[in-house]
């Protein structure tokens, strides 16, 4: 039950994510997560190194896709200069939003890999899908209040998982 919320490649962030070996595995749909995992949650505009990231990752052949929890002016707002289809208020980890992707890309979700911040909404959701999972630690020490909540009920799991040496926080593998 626990293996649920592990994911199968684990980044000190997105410089560090290799596009290389997700073309490897056969993903086509690099799904984000913005807070935290791109961007700070108060940075309204993508910097320019998650620019040039998404840059590299669609000439590499990847569709890059934004699902956020986040509301739409926010999603919006940060994925227009990136020119990506995005879906907000995404209620993950609820299999609704990989479901909307794979259709909309028109892939098998096995095809699709979700990169994200939070063992609760972003890798249990896909997990739970079947879709290829990376984590990555947050960008930012600081979060929002229900993300606050998140990361108290992470801490448990993520105890769990380091006691079953499973996953041990920032012991990155790819």
């Amino acid at each position: 039950m626990i293996r649920i919320f592990m994911p199968k490649m684990y980044v000190r962030s997105f410089k560090d994510l290799s596009l290389d070996k997700l073309k490897e595995r056969g993903i086509k749909v690099l799904i984000c997560d913005i807070d935290n995992t791109l961007a700070p949650h108060d940075m309204e505009s993508p910097s320019t190194e998650v620019i040039k990231f998404i840059k590299e990752a669609k000439a590499m052949g990847f569709q890059v896709a934004v699902a956020s929890n986040n509301h739409k002016s926010r999603v919006s707002k940060f994925c227009e200069d990136l020119d990506i289809f995005y879906i907000n208020s995404a209620k993950k980890p609820l299999p609704f939003v990989y479901m909307k992707m794979a259709k909309h890309f028109q892939v098998d979700r096995r095809e699709m890999a979700m990169f994200g911040d939070q063992l609760l909404t972003d890798m249990l959701g896909a997990n739970t899908m079947g879709v290829y999972t990376i984590l990555t630690s947050p960008l930012v020490l600081r979060d929002i209040p229900i993300t606050k909540f998140n990361r108290k009920i992470e801490k448990k799991i993520y105890e769990v998982l380091d006691k079953k040496e499973l996953l041990r926080k920032g012991d990155y593998f790819d």
